[in-house]
C-alpha cells in the first residue's frame, strides 16, 4: 500500500518561479530539500551569494515525503550502532545529531528570501 505525506500538497513558496535568465552567484546549491536549503541558509549567513536550483517544487522531493520532524536519532537502535561502530563513535553521532536539531530550531525564525 502506498502512503502519501500531507506535506506533498503544501506549496512552500508559490511565488518562486523559473530563473528569468542567467544568474551570477558564488555558490549554486542543487536541490531544495531541507538539507540543501539548510546549506544555502548557512552559506548566505556567511556572506555568500547563493542560488538554489531544483527541477521541481521547493521541498518537493524526499523532504515532502517525510514526517517533517527533527529528532536526534538514527534509523537503527543506538545499541546496534554501538555494536557496529563502538561507544565513542556512537556518542559522537548522537552529539552531532542533537547539535543539528538545536541549529535547525534556532533557524526557525523569519528569514529574508530573495
Amino acid at each position: 500500500m502506498a502512503s502519501k505525506s500531507l506535506w506533498m500538497d503544501v506549496d512552500v513558496m508559490p511565488a518562486a518561479g523559473s530563473l528569468p535568465g542567467d544568474l551570477e552567484c558564488e555558490v549554486a546549491v542543487v536541490g531544495s530539500g531541507i538539507a540543501r536549503l539548510s546549506t544555502a541558509y548557512e552559506l548566505g549567513r556567511r556572506g555568500k551569494s547563493v542560488a538554489v536550483i531544483d527541477r521541481g517544487p521547493i521541498a518537493g522531493g524526499m523532504t515532502s515525503r517525510t514526517s517533517a520532524h527533527l529528532a536526534p536519532l538514527c534509523d537503527d537502535l543506538v545499541s546496534e550502532m554501538t555494536k557496529i561502530k563502538g561507544q565513542e563513535a556512537t556518542k559522537l553521532f548522537c552529539d552531532v545529531q542533537a547539535a543539528a536539531v538545536d541549529r535547525r530550531m534556532s533557524m526557525a525564525r523569519p528569514v529574508r528570501v530573495s
